[in-house]
């Protein structure tokens, strides 16, 4: 009876087959593609906090920074040179769009003059720095009366607000010049992505992304001469779309191109469209009306990304966004005020640029208290695949779809919870896909000996972590959460009296093998947080639903589109990695 069944059921996808057939192939054999609906990437998986990575707690990001100009932005640059020709100190950076309760991160390899600092509205700020100016660093004891030393000025504005000033030491040049290097790699995947026809969008002057099908989702444009001279124009380019639809614009060879100032109005609930422009306030103010820097960060910084892979010119003028310009030797912020995120080789700032985002890393390091924090990319996968496992971009998530455990191990073999469970923590995932887990501390104060956390000078204490997600191997519809791992191996290290981190990491895979994806020895922390990468859950259809695969006639390859998955009954197989068999019926 149970065979009979069978036969039925196989008879019957053999029909559906037969009837998907013709909606699937044209007369001639040849692929029909359904153009209108597109299968994007979802916001939730390609977006500015993946893409930046650790970088996002900087404006500035560059092997090589010349300041000609007043700014207000965190920096992390190799070397830096200020303008000193009119101003003997140098032209001052106010890091004022920040609030009392935030950190502003600067990381700097070398200073050619000086480097100068104003009005700071953050509370903390946090400097890592070469050995050699490290050392410079430590031996003055800055202060509104005692504010300079051969290679750091602070205006009498910088202490007004009383901010706790901390600093350490890394080799910062070969750090910088990491980040980029990977920022080229990821530059060029963006740049690889199926990109839409943008005219087809185009209405009344405005590109129109504002339909249903763009809600939550990365879409990606190549810049044309066409757009490019929109481009290039004040206002010439005017966008319509959902708050959450990201933009990637992509920009190919190595033409000059400038950015300028532009539009984007953002569709509401009722129908209606608020604009935004490219242009923030000075000074840290948050603006009047829908022009905010809160509204510009939201609505521009993060969700329009300029991608230029090769090596232009490149001119900035009262434009925002992220720019990721890996490979460029020749980058200006030339003509009004730009903000968001900046990533180039070389950069040259006669004009201000802004860093106006709000959530970046807060950690303190101070002589006493050393603070960290995990954080990892929720993912998605279509087929476990060791260091190779491809990201499946187009599953969405919305924020608090998926939680994870982090809780600290006896020793390295993470088969055993430590007794002492300070911290063990939480987290879910956020509207980016990032799993960040709360701080935890370490101690190098003597008042703190008692403590598990208490690390003695001249000393270095492991510490052992295990993340997991919660709900692990349990499927919901067609994603089935990761019994994978991560473990983590933390140095903990007192270098007088300031703390210093490095970690072994390894993340591993959902199969049967729990096969290693990444694997890190002796990782620096950026900032205070170490971002382990993705962790991925599979995706496929429910256990026991059976898959048909329609294929030309003499390929072996599956039709993009035409597979048959119906049912949950235990009629597929999987093989020893969970992956499903194909039929070929």
């Amino acid at each position: 009876m149970r065979q009979n069944n069978l036969l039925q059921r196989i008879a019957t996808f053999a029909l559906t087959v037969a009837l998907l057939i013709p909606s699937v192939f044209g007369a001639s054999g040849m692929i029909v593609r359904a153009e209108e609906a597109p299968d994007y990437d979802a916001a939730s998986a390609v977006n500015y906090s993946n893409i930046l990575d650790d970088m996002v707690d900087f404006g500035v990001f560059a092997n090589t920074f010349t300041q000609n100009e007043h700014m207000e932005s965190t920096l992390a640059v190799g070397t830096f040179t200020n303008k000193t020709t009119d101003d003997r100190d140098g032209k001052n950076n106010d890091v004022d769009f920040l609030t009392k309760d935030s950190t502003a991160h600067i990381v700097v390899g070398n200073i050619t003059n000086k480097m100068r600092f104003g009005t700071t509205t953050a509370g903390t700020f946090k400097f890592e720095l070469s050995q050699k100016l490290y050392d410079e660093f430590k031996k003055q004891q800055y202060s509104s009366s005692n504010n300079k030393s051969e290679h750091f000025v602070f205006d009498t504005a910088f202490f007004a607000n009383n901010p706790t000033v901390q600093v350490s030491t890394k080799d910062v040049s070969k750090w910088v010049s990491d980040k980029i290097n990977e920022t080229k790699k990821q530059s060029e995947t963006l740049k690889d992505k199926k990109a839409i026809d943008y005219k087809s969008y185009m209405k009344d002057g405005y590109l129109d992304l504002s339909g249903d099908s763009f809600d939550g989702k990365t879409v990606y444009i190549n810049i044309d001469s066409k757009l490019k001279k929109s481009i290039s124009e004040a206002s010439g380019l005017k966008i319509k779309k959902n708050s959450s639809t990201v933009i990637v614009f992509n920009y190919t060879g190595n033409n000059s191109i400038t950015f300028n100032k532009f539009e984007v109005h953002v569709k509401q609930k009722n129908g209606k469209f608020v604009k935004v422009t490219s242009e923030t306030p000075w000074q840290g103010q948050e603006g009047t009306g829908n022009q905010t820097a809160t509204n510009v960060d939201k609505e521009i910084c993060q969700k329009i990304i300029w991608n230029i892979t090769d090596n232009p010119e490149v001119k900035l003028n009262t434009t925002a966004g992220v720019f990721l310009a890996p490979n460029c030797k020749k980058v200006e912020i030339y003509q009004g005020s730009c903000a968001g995120w900046l990533v180039a080789d070389t950069i040259t700032s006669n004009k201000e640029w802004h860093y106006i985002y709000r959530g970046g890393s807060q950690e303190i390091t101070t002589d006493k208290v050393g603070e960290i924090h995990f954080a990892l990319d929720k993912a998605f996968t279509k087929e476990w695949n060791g260091i190779n496992t491809v990201a499946d971009t187009t599953i969405s998530s919305k924020a608090g779809d998926y939680s994870f455990s982090l809780k600290r191990m006896k020793d390295n073999t993470y088969s055993e919870e430590a007794d002492n469970k300070d911290h063990n923590k939480n987290a879910s995932n956020a509207a980016t896909g990032k799993v960040t887990f709360p701080s935890i501390a370490f101690h190098s104060g003597t008042e703190y000996a008692t403590s598990p956390y208490y690390v003695e000078k001249g000393k270095t204490n492991h510490y052992y972590y295990k993340i997991t997600e919660d709900g692990a191997g349990t499927q919901s519809g067609e994603i089935l959460k990761s019994s994978g791992y991560a473990t983590i191996d933390l140095a903990v290290t007192n270098k007088d009296g300031t703390l210093y981190f490095k970690a072994d990491y390894t993340i591993r895979l959902g199969d049967n093998s729990k096969t290693i994806y990444k694997s890190v020895t002796n990782a620096d922390p950026s900032s205070s947080e170490f971002r382990l990468g993705k962790f991925f859950n599979k995706v496929g259809p429910e256990p026991g639903a059976l898959e048909v695969y329609v294929y030309e006639k003499g390929t072996t390859t599956p039709v993009s589109g035409a597979t048959v998955s119906v049912g949950s009954e235990s009629l597929g197989k999987t093989d020893a990695t969970g992956k499903k068999e194909k039929s070929d019926l």
